[in-house]
């Protein structure tokens, strides 16, 4: 569609080449949310979004209780979190458990640097 919108011919003007997926390329993008709310456009096939917005106050509230929840390794109050944050994100089911190791403050680098 996008080689066509530019006054092309697939195959014709451009070459293409199926190549299967990428590690970690996606199947499915989302283009829209359920609660945006959908403009038409001067082009019948392509729409515009009015975004959702939130108040930076309790975005910023939301964001230091995550910040705790991290320094704490509090995985499950993490995930609660973005959760609440991001409505469409959705966990995988299957993802492989890290090691948590604690980072070096900064302060401590260069103590340990000398």
């Amino acid at each position: 569609i996008l080689i066509r919108l530019c006054g092309l011919e697939p195959e014709v003007d451009i070459d293409i080449e199926f190549i299967g997926l990428r590690p970690g390329e996606k199947l499915h993008e989302e283009l829209f949310y359920n609660k945006e709310e959908l403009m038409g456009t001067g082009h019948p096939k392509l729409m515009l979004a009015h975004c959702i917005t939130s108040l930076w106050d309790s975005v910023k509230i939301e964001l230091d209780k995550l910040q705790n929840a991290v320094e704490v390794f509090d995985e499950s109050t993490a995930l609660n979190i973005v959760q609440q944050l991001v409505p469409e994100y959705r966990q995988l089911s299957s993802r492989p458990k890290a090691d948590v190791v604690p980072l070096i403050p900064r302060e401590n680098l260069t103590e340990s640097a000398s």
